[in-house]
């Protein structure tokens, strides 16, 4: 009869390990350069076994040889060379950068800027008011949010004050305080409503003609019908012809409906986009490369690795210092080699993107832009799906046409009538142009949008077009109609 045994075995398992290794890549992937360089520079506080060199060529060539001759004599360190070894520097660390040596370096500009708040202080000396209400007048500032409304209604805003600095404020001084902020510049500040908006600035007009008038009497009594662009209503209420009303109208159309974007660009908060990729073209033909790397070069410090040949060859190999120093030099092999896949990883992605949008690149116009999802860039590289995702998150490429998203490079196909595949971006582009030029006294409503598209060969639903009028930020015909 057979008899069943147990056996035992012991074996270490890398699986936890190695989990942990593939997130931390991936997380790398997600990063972009400038939060790189700030994850290297975690990397070195530390871990010892690493260090930045930016030494001469002479010196490496020095140290390249002292190290090579400590690998002869003992193979243990043989694993080690390459993280020595100048000419084996993976390129994401070497000054070229896949550029000339006389390449024009990137260096982002200096921006001295202020929050539109501190602007509007600054008006503040240029005016006579009541020093009692400065208090007040500062808090409302910093109650205005960034388009220069003022959305929380004056009852909480009292609450709040009076809460945090302990004294009771009436309603009235705040309505005081209002009225000071919505003196200063851009007109329209402090506004609590698009109505109140568009009143303070129609309030600024020196000229007080006919048109003013009327505009400033829709506003205040009609604004239910201007919203609605309810022409026919308003020349009955208001006994206007067709052109007092359209006279009224592109009074109020020149206004802004956002007070802060009327005023100084400097108001608003600059964005400096850093470039992940570049696209150069020399006629037909264009080269990829990363537009910035991490400036540091990174190596295993070679006290380290002396420290662990010599435990290697001692008898300190069990010992915790030994553990120690082995830890570190294989964290920091790891880290050298995972930032020098990062880029292989970037390179090959973006190289793809670039053959697939070829004509949009030479072209810069959304129209040629191709159909293109990620599962196209996956079934060419053989990346996953999460791989290719983190590398195009919030990345720019730096093309001759200005810096452009990834992620806007993505998108859906449509078949076209003759059964070609057409991109949902250059669908989107056909649809302004019919709303660019279409009848502004009779625009296009959905249907009649959906079967100017057909005459172009593009067969897309009602319901489609309404979607793709919400992402463009494209009204409804009745509120793009126009007066005669």
């Amino acid at each position: 009869m057979a008899t069943t045994q147990q056996v035992q075995n012991l074996g270490q398992k890398q699986n936890m390990f190695l989990m942990q290794k593939k997130l931390q890549l991936l997380h790398m992937m997600h990063l972009s350069t400038c939060a790189l360089e700030d994850l290297i520079r975690i990397e070195l506080e530390e871990n010892p076994a690493l260090e930045v060199t930016q030494d001469t060529v002479e010196e490496e060539d020095e140290m390249i040889s002292v190290v090579g001759k400590i690998a002869r004599e003992n193979d243990t360190l043989s694993t080690l060379e390459p993280y020595y070894n100048e000419d084996d520097i993976p390129d994401y660390k070497t000054y070229v950068n896949n550029n000339s040596l006389d390449s024009e370096k990137y260096l982002a500009p200096i921006v001295n800027s202020e929050s539109f708040q501190d602007q509007i202080r600054n008006q503040l000396t240029e005016i006579n008011f009541n020093i009692e209400l400065g208090p007040i007048v500062n808090y409302l500032i910093d109650s205005l949010e960034e388009d220069g409304y003022l959305r929380r209604s004056l009852s909480d805003i009292s609450d709040d004050y009076s809460f945090s600095e302990g004294i009771i404020v009436s309603f009235e001084k705040l309505e005081m305080a209002l009225t000071i902020i919505q003196q200063l510049e851009p007109a329209g500040l402090a506004a609590r409503s698009l109505q109140e908006c568009l009143i303070l600035q129609l309030n600024r007009k020196i000229s007080k003609d006919k048109s003013v008038v009327n505009a400033m009497t829709i506003l205040k009594d009609h604004f239910a019908e201007l919203s609605t662009k309810n022409f026919e209503k308003l020349k009955s209420l208001m006994h206007l012809n067709d052109d007092e009303l359209n006279d009224a109208f592109l009074t109020i159309s020149h206004l802004s409906p956002r007070p802060v974007f009327t005023a100084d660009k400097s108001l608003s908060q600059v964005m400096n986009i850093v470039p992940e990729f570049v696209i150069q073209f020399e006629g037909d033909d264009f080269e990829v490369s990363l537009a910035s790397n991490p400036t540091m070069v990174l190596r295993i410090n070679e006290g380290y690795s002396k420290q662990f040949v010599s435990n290697e060859n001692s008898n300190q190999k069990k010992s915790k210092d030994h553990a120690y120093f082995k830890r570190k030099v294989e964290e920091g092999k790891w880290f050298i080699d995972a930032l020098q896949q990062r880029e292989k990883t970037f390179m090959e992605i973006i190289k793809v993107i670039a053959k697939l949008q070829r004509e949009y690149f030479l072209s810069g116009d959304q129209i040629d832009l191709k159909p293109m999802i990620l599962q196209d860039i996956a079934d060419i590289t053989g990346f996953d799906l999460s791989t290719i995702s983190r590398v195009t998150s919030n990345k720019y490429v730096q093309t001759p046409y200005g810096n452009v998203l990834l992620k806007k490079l993505f998108s859906n196909a449509l078949i076209a009538k003759n059964g070609t595949e057409v991109s949902v971006k250059k669908i989107k582009e056909v649809l302004k142009e019919i709303i660019v030029h279409e009848d502004k006294i009779s625009p296009f409503n959905d249907l009649e949008i959906v079967i100017q598209l057909g005459k172009q060969g593009y067969a897309v639903a009602r319901r489609t077009i309404v979607k793709y009028r919400d992402a463009l930020d494209i009204p409804s015909a009745r509120m793009r109609k126009q007066v005669q």
